[in-house]
């Protein structure tokens, strides 16, 4: 799979300008330099280099939330467009006097540990809400990001194009740029916002945008104004290609002023385990859970859905009736639990939906609409819902801005010795099925035909891999979340549609 398959490149630029926001340079090498001892201590608690990283710097109307005044704060990229919630003590009572109004933002800014190689986060939120009680003197705020005139309505036609040119003529008129892992859809037609939101267009255009019968779309803004309409569908993989970047402490000790020439972050390959040799970096699972939606889907979706429409022809028009049965990860088959029902059940293959769409011309010379567009839309909706069954909730002891938003990555699961019924259960489950135990002592993962091996130690008794849980995830989103005293944390919801067997346990299912 080429590198453009798997990542989604920017194609325009964004040019929205946000507010300025000023940070007193107070933590860098030159700035102590340039400071007495007795005035360097007391940067620790205002660091240029900390502000941002150990906890958010947050400007609400010209108001500085200090990270001991930061009670909750969240920035959620869950959502198609990122969103924010924060809760103050205001001890000076400066929303007291001067309380936000229309038209004033919340400015966030978020320090990457490996700043050389990582762009900060600067965003504008809208603010949407405000609670406040002023006998505590707590004020809670939400917002979304500030998008000028995404959110107005408007009448705009665009001419015949693909929803990937589409797409970047809005992004182009409201200062957004654009990125995708596709270079183009194969859905010309001519589209219209008839006195409609922008967000809408977007929304609704996605929800028909076709390539292929083995693409299914999705869309997001990014952290960085981009908007990232994305193939879904290609980011799905079982290889284990890893890419190497920086690992960073969760506690930068180069942030303090006598401790600038540490060393903080180190190459590592991009992997997320809670293996004890990744204890304090932000590649550190520190807790995790699995959510099952399973039941909900089948129940609502069925296991596949019936496009139902009324093909309206010249010379003989005629009812259509096409099923899209969600896609499944290449080469899983055999290997891999797929979410087809209980195993030699037929059960699974009763459990339809349909539904009716209405009329279509799908001649290509005559129709409004490109001819797969009916059948477009349940092809998206359903693999999209598919995909939501099963998620791996991780959560990672401080950010890591090396994490995007469907990006493919692989999650090393193992269970420690204090949990020895759990590695008990799995060592016989290995052994009934008469898998070499050695297998399970590490995890190998190959990168650009090399091999990084992940040894803890010779006393393999003491951590067992989980095969179940680890392997490939697809980053379906992403939270940083912060509670005083800090640090910032990273909350991520990983799924996958294709859950891993031992390749010998097929007679046991």
């Amino acid at each position: 799979m080429s590198t453009f398959d798997r990542n989604i490149i920017a194609i325009l630029d964004p040019t929205i300008k946000v507010e300025p926001l000023m940070i007193s340079d107070l933590g860098s090498k030159t700035a102590v330099d340039n400071t007495t001892p007795a005035d360097a201590v007391g940067l620790l608690s205002d660091n240029s280099v900390i502000i941002g990283a150990r906890y958010p710097y947050v400007v609400i109307n010209r108001t500085i939330c200090y990270h001991d005044q930061i009670l909750y704060f969240d920035a959620n990229f869950e959502t198609n467009i990122p969103k924010l919630n924060i809760t103050v003590k205001d001890h000076s009572n400066m929303f007291g006097l001067d309380f936000p109004s229309d038209g004033d933002v919340i400015s966030l800014y978020l320090r990457p540990p490996d700043i050389d190689n990582l762009r900060p986060i600067r965003i504008d939120f809208d603010i949407l809400q405000i609670s406040s009680h002023p006998k505590t003197s707590i004020y809670s705020f939400s917002g979304i990001m500030k998008v000028p005139g995404l959110f107005a309505e408007q009448s705009i036609a665009f001419k015949k194009d693909t929803t990937f040119n589409q797409l970047k003529e809005v992004c182009t008129s409201v200062g957004l740029g654009f990125a995708s892992n596709e270079t183009m859809t194969d859905d010309i037609m001519t589209r219209i916002c008839p006195f409609d939101t922008l967000e809408t267009f977007i929304s609704d255009t996605v929800k028909s945008s076709y390539k292929d019968d083995k693409s299914f779309f999705d869309w997001y803004i990014d952290p960085y104004y981009y908007l990232c309409l994305v193939n879904v569908n290609k980011q799905f993989t079982i290889e284990d290609n890893l890419e190497i970047v920086n690992m960073s402490k969760d506690f930068p000790a180069g942030s303090i002023p006598d401790q600038t020439d540490n060393i903080d972050s180190r190459e590592s390959a991009m992997l997320l385990t809670n293996s004890p040799d990744r204890l304090g970096y932000n590649m550190f699972i520190n807790d995790y859970s699995l959510e099952s939606l399973v039941g909900n889907t089948w129940i609502n979706n069925g296991y596949k859905r019936y496009a139902q429409y009324y093909n309206i022809l010249t010379d003989n028009s005629e009812y259509v009736s096409h099923y899209v049965d969600p896609l499944t990860t290449d080469d899983t088959k055999d290997i891999f639990v797929l979410s087809k029902g209980k195993a030699f059940d037929d059960f699974y293959k009763k459990q339809n939906k349909y539904k009716w769409l209405g009329k279509q011309n799908m001649e290509i010379d005559s129709s409004n609409v490109h001819p797969n567009y009916m059948f477009a839309k349940i092809l998206n909706f359903q693999n999209l819902q598919e995909i939501q069954k099963l998620s791996l909730n991780i959560q990672l002891s401080s950010m890591n801005l090396y994490i995007t938003k469907y990006m493919n990555i692989p999650v090393a699961i193992y269970e420690h010795s204090r949990d020895s019924n759990n590695i008990r259960k799995l060592k016989n489950r290995d052994i009934q099925l008469g898998e070499n135990d050695d297998n399970n002592k590490n995890t190998s993962l190959s990168r650009d035909g090399e091999t990084d091996t992940f040894d803890f130690g010779e006393d393999t008794r003491d951590y067992y891999l989980n095969s179940f849980l680890s392997g490939n995830y697809l980053v379906a989103g992403y939270k940083y979340t912060y509670s005083y005293p800090g640090p910032i944390q990273m909350s991520i919801r990983a799924i996958r549609r294709d859950w891993p067997i031992p390749t010998s346990n097929d007679h046991i299912l």
